[in-house]
């Protein structure tokens, strides 16, 4: 249906959001887990099909600034998401994660 164009695959929400803690410099063999989000920016307009369509084999990209450590915490400023025609469409900003350790 139309409608489901408007909707954000839970999967790629999770994947943008965890991906800004994954590489921190020098803990690179701890857990973090994803807390808190200070903003996260979502398409208002009509998604293409690839987008909405669980057989879409089309690549995103996940691109995030790098993350900095303190205590048992690692913030980054920034996650972006790109469709596979280089349009961003997820912005996610000011994001926190705990280590797990």
């Amino acid at each position: 249906s139309p409608a489901s164009y408007h909707h954000i695959p839970a999967l790629l929400l999770d994947a943008a959001w965890r991906v800004g803690a994954m590489h921190t410099p020098a803990r690179s063999e701890e857990l973090f887990v994803p807390t808190k989000v200070g903003r996260i920016t979502l398409p208002l307009d009509s998604l293409p099909p690839a987008f909405a369509s669980p057989t879409s084999l089309a690549p995103w990209e996940i691109r995030s600034t790098t993350p900095r450590a303190g205590g048992k915490q690692v913030r980054w400023d920034r996650t972006e998401v790109y469709n596979p025609l280089g349009h961003l469409k997820i912005v996610i900003e000011n994001a926190w994660a705990n280590s797990l350790t």
